[in-house]
């Protein structure tokens, strides 16, 4: 990944085990959205349900309570409040993107839908044995 630095990502990632917060992966409303809209979805997730997270994580985290255990980063940034957390995570999110995934991103989608159209094509291809068999007295 080169010079790229994700301290907050890497402190979720590697700190926790077992709890990635919900709203780092939003539901897109189409396959086609794009990663702009998911930036922003998680860079502007309520407070509440940023608040649920952080929560969550703590809470059920071996970590307990905010304390010195907790990676400095991670516990720094919710000191910072909800706003601020989401923002950042949805910086590193951008920065993970455009470093990593976005050169290869026309490729990834090309191998993927010809995936798909091959899988497609596969499932609906006739299987007369198997209709046979259920049909069969």
């Amino acid at each position: 990944m080169g010079n790229i630095q994700l301290p907050l990502l890497s402190s979720l990632y590697y700190g926790y085990r077992g709890y990635y917060p919900d709203f780092i992966t939003p539901q897109l409303a189409g396959h086609r959205d794009g990663v702009e809209s998911e930036l922003h979805q998680v860079a502007t997730a309520s407070n509440a349900c940023v608040a649920r997270e952080i929560d969550i994580l703590l809470h059920g985290a071996s970590w307990g309570q905010l304390s010195n255990a907790l990676p400095r980063v991670l516990r720094d940034t919710i000191e910072r409040g909800e706003r601020t957390f989401a923002q950042r995570i949805a910086e590193e999110v951008e920065s993970l993107w455009q470093h990593v995934l976005a050169p290869h991103w026309p490729t990834l989608i090309s191998r993927s839908e010809r995936d798909i159209g091959r899988r497609a094509e596969i499932t609906a291809r006739p299987r007369t044995g198997h209709h046979t068999r259920l049909t069969a007295p």
